[in-house]
């Protein structure tokens, strides 16, 4: 009997034994798998700080800020997502900048929870741990895009140009380093006559179509008997309301004799010099993107014709300027260089991206297209929905659902459709901020559903504008829309740096509209 309570009481100090060194042994674990999973919480948001920085420091990059101010901004952004009522603020290591990416790595200790038991066991035990994260951003290129807004603006990419007097020989055009600058030169007549020598410029674009722009430009001989040795304006590339001046060197006070500018009278300037006459007139409504208008003068009982011209364009037009080196009468012969800026869509820019007047139209069009007639560069056709003016309606309040990509070609959509685009802005915008403006700052000040904000296909044609016409998509572009949704006049917006989803690619497209946006890659 007393063998089996001593063997009873040797079991129970035995299980006594197992159990403590169990629970010690499981306490233990589960304080590793606490602090490691503690661990591992902290890591996942400090991977959020370091997504954020990489992000924001690549934005920065984009727009040429000095690897100082890229830094600044990442450290702005990862600070921004930390933990709050945490202890031990994180800690950004210098970031890895280049032209293609931004690293990011940021740290921070941790102090274990159960460390001091760990402690009590072995002494060296560590009672904190670091933790990091990496994170690199990458900047893209957006080639295609989904949500896009019914509207194509025109735009004109020059492969090729020459230009002609009265109709003679073409003289090439050439681009330079810079190539929204093309420059040639062009013969002078030598035959003198009261009318100008009238200068046509002819421009193939990125489709193989060419266009004439005629008018654009006067050369004048003179002759030494003429009572009128020079007519020149100070501006000769105006838009729409703007103003010049006219100045004539003539014997007595000239006139303008043609419409619109017949009404405008001369004074004198003599701080000018001597028989120099000034006139103010003001660049007239145009239905063409870019017309030209002759200036006819007169003085005494001479009258000359085209003695200098006005090149009126607007926002939509793909010339920025023309000239000629020889602005003014020449007495013939020689070369007059000639010199054609192309428009540069600038970010901030304001351009009309709807047309509202029928004077404007080309052949009906109004900058409309119809999504659901698209064909994709490899032949395959992605139409959605149908060209009814619901259809339209449907996808400028919402956004195509379907995604555009460059090179695609697409059908345009007539008729003006001044009630669908009402209905449709009135719906965009009933969600969109009242305060949100064009320049308001990227990221947390601007809502990502601002329903102002959208994508718009840049466009060119391939073929003579007639009705319904195709169009071949070269870029795609954000704008701003400034316009009301109950405006009357032409939908105006901003262009600006922005990019929402889409199809990205590491090659920057060839096209005057490049539109960036970055994206997480994977850290080495």
């Amino acid at each position: 009997m007393n063998g089996l309570a001593r063997k009873a009481g040797n079991e129970a100090g035995v299980i006594a034994i197992i159990v403590a060194i169990t629970m010690t042994l499981f306490i233990g674990l589960l304080a590793y798998v606490v602090d490691i999973g503690y661990s591992f919480e902290m890591r996942r948001q400090l991977q959020s700080a370091a997504d954020a920085a990489a992000l924001a420091g690549m934005v920065e990059k984009i727009k040429d800020g000095s690897d100082a101010a890229v830094t600044d901004v990442a450290q702005h952004y990862a600070d921004e997502n930390d933990l709050v009522g945490l202890p031990d603020q994180l800690t950004m290591r210098e970031p890895e900048i280049t032209e293609d990416y931004v690293q990011v790595t940021v740290e921070k200790e941790v102090e274990y929870f159960f460390a001091p038991i760990f402690q009590l066991i072995d002494p060296a035990a560590p009672s904190k741990g670091l933790v990091l994260a990496h994170a690199r951003a990458r900047g893209v290129y957006v080639v295609g895009a989904d949500e896009l807004v019914p509207w194509g603006l025109g735009f004109l990419k020059v492969k090729a140009m020459t230009a002609d007097v009265n109709d003679g020989p073409d003289a090439p055009i050439t681009g330079g380093e810079d190539d929204d600058v093309w420059s040639g030169n062009l013969s002078i007549p030598t035959a003198q006559q009261r009318e100008g020598y009238l200068v046509d410029l002819n421009i193939m674009n990125s489709q193989d179509y060419w266009e004439t722009l005629e008018d654009v430009a006067r050369i004048f001989v003179r002759a030494p008997e003429y009572s009128v040795q020079d007519v020149y304006l100070t501006e000769n590339n105006k838009e729409p309301g703007e103003s010049t001046y006219v100045r004539v060197v003539a014997d007595e006070m000239p006139s303008i004799t043609n419409q619109p500018f017949s009404s405008t009278s001369f004074y004198e300037r003599f701080d000018l010099g001597a028989d120099v006459y000034e006139a103010q007139i003001t660049a007239p409504p145009i239905t063409e993107h870019l017309e030209s208008f002759g200036i006819d003068i007169r003085v005494g009982g001479d009258r000359y014709y085209n003695a200098a011209v006005l090149i009126v364009k607007t926002n939509r037009s793909p010339i920025q300027s023309i000239e000629l080196d020889e602005k003014h009468w020449t007495d013939g012969g020689g070369t007059t260089g000639i010199t054609v800026t192309m428009r540069r869509f600038d970010y901030g820019e304001q351009y009309t991206l709807k047309l509202a007047f029928g004077d404007e139209a080309t052949a009906g069009n109004f900058s409309g297209l119809d999504f659901s007639d698209i064909t994709h560069e490899d032949g395959t056709e992605e139409g959605m929905g149908g060209s009814g003016g619901a259809d339209y309606r449907d996808n400028l309040a919402d956004g195509f659902e379907g995604e555009v990509h460059i090179n695609d070609t697409i059908a345009t959509k007539t008729g003006n459709m001044v009630g669908p685009t009402r209905q449709a802005l009135e719906s965009r915008f009933i969600c969109a901020m009242d305060w949100a403006t064009w320049d308001v700052p990227e990221g947390e000040d601007r809502p990502d559903d601002c329903g102002r904000l959208v994508n718009i296909p840049v466009v060119e044609i391939a073929e003579p504008m007639n009705g319904k016409s195709y169009v071949i998509v070269i870029a795609i572009a954000t704008f701003f829309i400034e316009s009301d949704s109950g405006s009357t006049d032409n939908i105006t917006g901003r262009f600006v740096e922005w990019a929402r989803a889409g199809t990205y690619s590491d090659t920057m497209p060839d096209s005057d509209f490049i539109m960036k946006t970055v994206r997480l890659d994977k850290p080495e």
